[in-house]
């Protein structure tokens, strides 16, 4: 659903700060706003809970410390690499000619000399720093960096590489990707890490998933978040809706309904926004005798009560009810051990391709069967890849091109949000330079002042060119 940082160019920074509305002229602020402009805040991301050992070097000098002991790090030479060892329940540390450094029970963190120095870890390049925290035989890898280095590692990762017509699309994924991580970063209890690195929060590559494009929609809408009420939004998006976004509630049952993320068309007149994604519309075929066998291997997957169980020979398979946006609401499953309902997404996850991976979408047709080169098939046709809550990015990439502003594209797929600037230019003190307090107090104050009061001070509004016609029911 990540990671570098450029200066801004003017060329980026003219058409924000036109838009931009003094601060007098918008809500009363926060309690917190006695502190004054936030700064940028600081993202935990977890990029290993599992790891053995790792190499970190840089091509500049860089430190390592030990957290909590405020003791002075150790400066490594430019090009030496030092190893890190999980080993029981602390952390062996060797330099770059493999002598021992000791063994260590606190956490670590290795921090690059220059500002905007990057460390290399097993090979992959991150910047800001690496926190290195025993998990038995295990460690923990963090990445504690700038939340708009962060983004700029998110953005060709989830959006791709675009053309310069793609850059409304870009801005907009970055209003929705910052707006994402600041909600999760309130909403979480706080702990030693923010987000996950994958598609369980956003993927995030690091400094070698950078791109110049993806970097200016970083720095053109740097600060900028989505509020719905004056509370940033958890901004949701998938790959392609299939014509129809889905709302929150609907895909993910056990959630409460956010007015901001509900069915809507994906259109305004003529041809769906994401008509020309390669999954705007797929098939899935199986062998007559396959699509059960599978069903019966990930049932779990829908079922939690399955976890660990055999449900048994699966019978008969039935469609329930479908949500407003089309997709499956719930399928019915019968067993020889009884009858088991999946609901929302998980249908994707319990009818898996041949492949083994999940269905692209829950917004499915009937299955059919088939007589194909003489063998019983059944064939499954099916529209859009992901989800379906929030933006559809391939729509938003061709809204961009149509020339939709990124205020635009927000307003369609978040209805009711408005667009706000919430930091200021400056970064939080990042772990090693505030003498390794405990966890979660180096994230800045924004994050403090979000968690005692959800509602977001703007330090500029933005001005929305306007939410799309309502759509036209078709379905």
């Amino acid at each position: 659903m990540r990671d570098r940082k450029t200066a801004p160019s003017h060329r980026c920074l003219i058409p924000i700060v036109s838009w931009l509305v003094p601060l007098a002229a918008v809500a009363a602020p926060l309690a917190a706003a006695e502190e004054g402009p936030h700064k940028e805040p600081v993202v935990y991301v977890s990029l290993s809970e599992t790891a053995r050992q790792v190499t970190i070097r840089s091509d500049g000098a860089f430190r390592v410390g030990r957290w909590g002991t405020h003791l002075p790090p150790t400066r490594v030479p430019a090009g030496e690499s030092w190893s890190f060892a999980a080993e029981s329940g602390g952390i062996v540390i060797a330099d770059g000619q493999g002598h021992s450094r000791g063994a260590f029970s606190e956490r670590i963190f290795v921090f690059p000399e220059a500002p905007k120095g990057v460390l290399s870890l097993d090979g992959a390049r991150y910047r800001g720093e690496i926190i290195l925290s025993p998990l038995g035989s295990k460690m923990r890898v963090i990445n504690a960096l700038g939340l708009e280095d962060y983004l700029k590692g998110v953005l060709p990762a989830e959006i791709g590489r675009l053309k310069e017509d793609g850059l409304a699309a870009l801005k907009a994924q970055a209003v929705a990707a910052r707006s994402y991580t600041l909600y999760q970063m309130v909403a979480r209890p706080l702990g030693e890490f923010d987000l996950w690195p994958d598609v369980a929060d956003q993927v995030y590559q690091g400094f070698d998933g950078e791109d110049p494009l993806c970097d200016e929609a970083v720095d053109a809408t740097r600060g900028i978040v989505a509020l719905y009420k004056g509370r940033i939004i958890r901004a949701n998006y998938s790959s392609t809706c299939g014509g129809r976004a889905a709302s929150a509630s609907a895909v993910w049952p056990d959630e409460t309904s956010l007015p901001y993320l509900r069915a809507r068309e994906d259109r305004r007149g003529g041809a769906d926004f994401c008509a020309k994604a390669p999954h705007y519309r797929w098939e899935e075929d199986w062998d007559c005798g396959e699509l059960y066998d599978v069903v019966r291997k990930n049932l779990w997957r829908g079922v939690a009560e399955l976890e660990g169980k055999d449900p048994g020979t699966v019978t008969r398979m039935k469609i329930l009810d479908r949500t407003p946006s089309g997709r499956v609401g719930r399928l019915a499953v019968w067993t020889d051990s009884g009858r088991y309902v999946v609901r929302g997404d998980k249908v994707r996850w319990v009818l898996r391709r041949t492949g083994g991976g999940p269905l692209r979408s829950a917004y499915l047709g009937a299955l059919k069967q088939e007589t194909r080169d003489g063998r019983c098939r059944l064939v499954l046709r099916g529209a859009g890849y992901g989800h379906g809550v929030g933006m559809c990015q391939t729509g938003a990439i061709e809204m961009s091109r149509q020339g939709y502003d990124f205020t635009e594209i927000l307003g369609h797929y978040y209805r009711g949000v408005t667009l706000a600037k919430i930091y200021n230019g400056e970064r939080a003190q990042t772990p090693s330079a505030q003498e390794q307090r405990l966890p979660g107090a180096e994230r800045g104050t924004l994050i403090g002042a979000l968690r005692r009061d959800a509602k977001a001070v703007p330090i500029f509004e933005i001005g929305m060119s306007g939410e799309l016609d309502s759509p036209r029911s078709r379905w």
